[in-house]
């Protein structure tokens, strides 16, 4: 009897071990690839975490360029130029109006044009090789409607005289030498006819026969490395 019940221990130990073995190597082997699922996961989330981080850097230099642009504007702010918080724009002190149809500078206010043009000159040279920013220089000719509010000249025609009017202003600055640096400060002539934002209403309608000069900074490309 014994050595029956001997025999039957050993015939379980020779099933147990092989199945012991089979079990802790598929074991292992759920251990390898919980591992390997582990290692790939935290390899992403380090390269998230990297691009996140780089993306904050960028977003910071980007604010300090922003600032620094809205800094040096501010010495725009003085006896020939203002900004008009309502248009969120800088103007001219002393604001000209072109005569009724026609695209010439009043003698006048050709002095005060100059001078203008010169200031801002001087400014714009002054931020050459800062933080790489340029310039868009848009001088934008305008014209008015009728006391009643009617269109006395066709779309074409208005934004023809507006056109006009900007290259005025352009082309004073040009004979009295006030040459803008190409590579800093890019000079666009345009018109806007009957339109353009913030235009004068009503009243003073008869205010919008003028050139709005427009400074627009381009602070740049701002890449993220991934």
């Amino acid at each position: 009897m014994s050595k029956r019940g001997k025999n039957k221990d050993s015939g379980m130990d020779d099933k147990f071990w092989p199945s012991y073995s089979d079990l802790m190597t598929s074991l292992f082997f759920i251990v390898i690839i919980l591992f390997v699922i582990y290692f790939i996961l935290s390899q992403k989330y380090k390269h998230e975490v990297s691009i996140t981080n780089d993306s904050l850097a960028t977003l910071v230099d980007k604010y300090k360029k922003i600032t620094g642009v809205e800094n040096s504007l501010k010495n725009l702010e003085n006896e020939y130029f203002y900004y008009n918080s309502d248009c969120k724009r800088y103007e001219l002190v002393q604001n000209f109006i072109f005569p009724p149809g026609q695209a010439i500078i009043p003698s006048d206010a050709e002095q005060d044009l100059v001078n203008a043009g010169k200031n801002l000159k001087s400014i714009i040279d002054s931020l050459k090789g800062k933080d790489s920013i340029r310039y868009t220089l848009i001088l934008e000719g305008r014209v008015a409607k009728k006391w009643d509010g009617t269109e006395q000249l066709t779309d074409s025609k208005a934004k023809q005289l507006s056109f006009e009017r900007g290259a005025a202003v352009y082309n004073l600055w040009r004979g009295r030498g006030i040459n803008f640096d190409e590579y800093l400060c890019e000079v666009i002539i345009a018109g806007s006819g009957y339109g353009g934002l913030c235009r004068y209403e009503d009243s003073k309608e008869g205010d919008n026969k003028r050139v709005v000069i427009h400074i627009i900074p381009k602070v740049g490309e701002f890449k993220i490395e991934q």
